[in-house]
């Protein structure tokens, strides 16, 4: 009786999620990459609970992709963009919301693969664009400073008593245009920032 083998399935890496229009794009944004245990390092400080074997489940099922083979820290070696912490965070934002990885893996896909479009011809169509590209640099560092803004709430109820629902940070540009960025301070997170 003749062994019977398993085709390999196409594996697809994050190479493969963006356009090819915008992979230059893709490849700047991903500096510094990330081994697999580097990746789960740097979510871990940044309190998303991912371990090795969710990023192994995850790439099996579709829901994320493959790491790219490419030369990092003087070997070859399965590398992530840096921009993976945000995709992930997505994903387990997606999980809280109750969709089922068999969704998420072509919501993550399309958003990727826009994040990477080409530049858009009309300026609505640009700032959009800058806009999503600044989101994904821009959640890290709102899930590092929520603790501390949680810590300030609770202090301040200790001095003053009653209970801080939500914590707003404005910034105001050179134009004196605000941008306001709401906290929840609970017990539930609502995931809510930006106003």
């Amino acid at each position: 009786m003749a062994a019977t083998t398993t085709p390999k399935t196409n594996r697809e890496t994050w190479i493969d999620w963006v356009p090819d229009e915008g992979r230059e794009d893709a490849l700047l944004d991903a500096e510094p990459m990330l081994t697999r245990d580097e990746l789960v390092a740097e979510l871990e400080r940044l309190d998303i609970a991912v371990t090795a074997r969710d990023l192994i489940h995850w790439q099996t099922v579709g829901a994320i992709p493959y790491p790219h083979r490419r030369r990092h820290k003087g070997a070859t070696r399965a590398v992530y963009p840096q921009w993976m912490i945000n995709t992930i965070h997505q994903l387990r934002n997606l999980q809280e919301q109750g969709y089922k990885l068999r969704e998420i893996g072509p919501l993550l896909r399309h958003d990727t693969y826009v994040t990477f479009t080409p530049r858009a011809k009309t300026p609505r169509q640009q700032r959009r664009h800058d806009e999503r590209m600044a989101r994904r640099a821009f959640f890290p560092l709102v899930d590092e400073l929520d603790p501390r803004i949680r810590s300030f709430a609770r202090v301040h109820e200790r001095i003053h008593g009653g209970h801080v629902v939500h914590a707003e940070v404005s910034l105001i540009d050179d134009q004196g245009q605000r941008h306001t960025y709401l906290f929840p301070t609970g017990d539930v997170d609502t995931g809510s920032y930006v106003v």
